[in-house]
């Protein structure tokens, strides 16, 4: 009736039953660790990553001053590059954009009261939880986000510039000038 089962079979069976729930509690506790480093909760400062670079080794001799007065931002930007001010584009030398998409953009984009700046069509490619993480952007709340769906080598940022508006940085070029260009990026009093 009842089938003794030897007591190496036992063994085996603990230790093969041990090593599976040893596993599993490894994969949740790495999972639960990633996740907590992709997007830092709201009420914690200590140990976010700092986007702002020091300029005292930046040499911008030669270089052009884009300024926003009316949304309380500045970047500076090498003078041979191709600038459009109505879209804030900023192309290499040479760029064809019929052919390539090698830009920085600068795109500053409304909130409606109570909207969250997820819910905004021109982010809909974006998944915030998924594809960003939460940094500090020269004092100002900001993500930094590599989409899924993207162009190569595409790393986009967006800053809370105020209630009302948010600042959206497509660096689709992701070499050094860009971003030593991102580091030039500062905020001060809009007039409006």
């Amino acid at each position: 009736m009842f089938r003794i089962i030897h007591p190496n079979r036992w063994l085996i069976w603990t230790i093969t039953l041990t090593l599976m729930v040893f596993i599993v509690l490894i994969g949740a506790i790495w999972q639960f660790i990633y996740e907590q480093e992709r997007i830092a909760p709201e009420n914690q400062t200590a140990g976010k990553p700092q986007l702002r670079h020091t300029m005292s080794k930046l040499d911008t001799t030669g270089w052009k001053t884009y300024r926003n007065e009316e949304h309380g931002f500045e970047f500076k930007y090498p003078g041979e590059w191709s600038f459009d001010r109505e879209g804030i584009w900023l192309t290499q030398p040479g760029t064809d954009l019929q052919e390539e998409h090698p830009l920085l953009r600068f795109e500053v984009l409304q909130l409606q009261p109570g909207q969250n700046f997820g819910e905004l069509s021109e982010l809909e490619s974006i998944d915030i939880a998924q594809d960003c993480r939460r940094v500090d952007f020269s004092g100002k709340l900001a993500y930094e986000c590599k989409p899924l769906i993207t162009f190569a080598g595409e790393k986009d940022f967006i800053i809370q510039l105020s209630d009302l508006y948010t600042l959206f940085v497509f660096d689709s070029i992701e070499n050094i000038t860009s971003q030593n260009i991102l580091t030039t990026l500062t905020f001060f009093e809009p007039k409006r």
